[in-house]
Order: structure tokens, then C-alpha cells, then sequence
């Protein structure tokens, strides 16, 4: 009986192993042999919706043009208020802001995946839900809006005429005729090809230390820096507030990968979106700069 299994068993067991070895290979070597922070790197997780107001502020594109909640948009007395407008990663700002803006001013929100805060383009549901926006805009009376989204995942290259970029024009247009006094649009996050904990993982790895460094140059999306300089552009020529992303976590050594507490807090959970260490980090340098109260 045993020599009848043996030959299945073998095989089994060797599957089994060169298999092990494949997660292995993989990951660059079995995760238990890593300290515990580093572990958290190679398998790295992160609950990007707990804190971003989603469902309610934070739509899909399947969610009704008009399916934002009441609470998306609830003032209280006479505080100042500011509304936040975009894709995801404006959903991913949220918590930034609202860590670092408190109580002293209301915080509206109006989020939905893969669409730009602008007007008259993209799929139907965009056009419609940017439009309703605009109009709640206007009844609201906002003393600020901030327009943040993934400029380069719509459109790589702003520097000449296109649709996209006179769409853009055209909406800080209608927020001014809307009453809105103050307009901030925040630029491209940097991207990080193959996600930053891939590369926070792999420096980790490689270098002599054994540490994820500060900034990293390389797995960087270069076009991120020209639509940061040629949006900037156009944006400050219609007398509009620009604020770089760019500026902040990025210098000749890089663009920043963590924050300086832990090299496991990363800024950014996957490709450019950002975590809620990411979004304060800007936030209070959007206060710091006087563009948000």
C-alpha cells in the first residue's frame, strides 16, 4: 500500500515546497525571517475607506449623479466653509483636512471614483454628478473650494490645447460666476509605478541598513512633474490658487516615501492614492501656506 502512494505523495510534497519556494522567491525570502514593521511592508494592507467618508460622500460610478448624503454637505451656525471636489483621491484628501482644519470651519465633500471636477466631459454619470455639484456650489456658498484629483491618469501630457484642460478653465469660470471667492486646486500626487509598497519593500531590502529611506528616486511616473509645472500654469494665469503636491514630498533625492515616525507609515497605500499620514501631511501645509484657514 505504501509503495502504491509513494510516488503521489512525493510529487505532493515537492509541489508543496516549490511552491513555498515560488512565495518565497517572490517576496524576496519567507515573510517570518523580516522584523515585524517590515513584514507589514511585504504584505502590506491598508483600510482606505474608514476614514474618507465612504459610501456617503464617496461614490462609484455606479452611484446616482445626485446619491451624495445630507451629510456631505452640512453646515453648522456661522463657521466658515470649505468643499472638497474631485476622483478618489480627493476622498483620500478628506481626512487630512478634517484632522487638520477641526472644528473651526465645515468641511463639505463631494467624491466619486474616476471622475474630474470638471464640466461637460467624461462618462454620462460624471457630467451629470459634476454639474449637480456645481449647483450645490452655488447654493451652499462656500468661502472656499479646493479641486483635487489624479490630473495624470486622465490626461499625461497638459502642456498644449485640449479638451480636458479647457473643460478645467471653463469650470473655475462657473465657480467664480457661482460666488465661490476662493478657489485652491491642489496638483498630481506623485505616482509610483508598481505601487510605493512594492518600492518601499524593495528599498528596504536592498539597502545595506536595512531601511526604507525617506525618499526614493526611482519607480517615479516623470510625467507627474510636467503636468505639476503646466497645469500650475494655467491655473495661476486664470488668477486661481495652485498648490503642488509635488513641491512638498519631492526634491533631488526624491519624492517622500513615509512619514518620520515610522518607515512603515507610508504616504501612499498603492499607486498615488494617499494614506491618512499622506493627506495631513499636505493639509496642514495647505493651512501652513495660509490657502485653507
Amino acid at each position: 500500500a505504501f509503495g502504491r502512494w509513494k510516488i503521489p505523495a512525493l510529487a505532493a510534497a515537492s509541489l508543496a515546497i516549490g511552491t513555498i519556494g515560488l512565495v518565497a522567491f517572490a517576496r524576496g525570502g519567507l515573510l517570518e525571517r523580516f522584523p515585524a514593521d517590515v513584514r507589514e511592508l511585504a504584505d502590506f494592507r491598508y483600510d482606505f475607506k474608514i476614514d474618507a467618508r465612504y459610501p456617503a460622500c464617496w461614490l462609484s460610478q455606479t452611484d446616482a449623479f445626485d446619491g451624495f448624503a445630507p451629510v456631505c454637505s452640512e453646515t453648522h451656525g456661522d463657521r466658515e466653509l470649505v468643499v472638497l471636489w474631485g476622483d478618489s483621491h480627493s476622498a483620500r484628501l478628506y481626512p487630512g483636512l478634517a484632522a487638520a482644519l477641526g472644528d473651526r470651519v465645515d468641511l463639505a465633500q463631494f467624491s466619486r471614483d474616476s471622475c474630474l471636477p470638471s464640466l461637460g466631459i467624461a462618462s454620462e454619470v460624471c457630467q451629470q454628478s459634476n454639474a449637480w455639484v456645481v449647483g450645490q456650489i452655488a447654493r451652499l456658498q462656500p468661502n472656499i473650494v479646493v479641486m483635487f484629483a489624479a490630473w495624470t491618469h486622465y490626461k499625461h501630457e497638459w502642456s498644449g490645447p485640449s479638451v480636458a484642460k479647457t473643460s478645467l478653465l471653463a469650470t473655475i469660470d462657473a465657480l467664480r460666476l457661482a460666488g465661490v471667492p476662493r478657489i485652491v486646486v491642489v496638483g498630481p500626487a506623485p505616482v509610483w509605478q508598481g505601487g510605493l509598497p512594492k518600492r518601499a519593500f524593495e528599498a528596504w531590502r536592498d539597502t545595506p541598513f536595512h531601511r526604507v529611506p525617506d525618499h526614493l528616486p526611482t519607480g517615479l511616473d516623470d510625467e507627474v512633474r510636467n503636468a505639476d509645472r503646466d497645469l500650475r500654469h494655467a491655473v495661476e494665469a486664470r488668477g486661481v490658487a495652485w498648490y503642488s503636491i509635488v513641491d512638498l514630498f519631492c526634491n533631488e533625492r526624491g519624492c517622500l516615501t513615509h512619514v518620520p515616525e515610522s518607515q512603515t507609515r507610508l504616504v501612499t497605500y498603492d499607486a498615488a492614492h494617499l494614506t491618512t499620514d499622506g493627506s495631513t501631511l499636505i493639509a496642514r501645509d495647505l493651512v501652513a501656506k495660509r490657502l485653507l484657514p
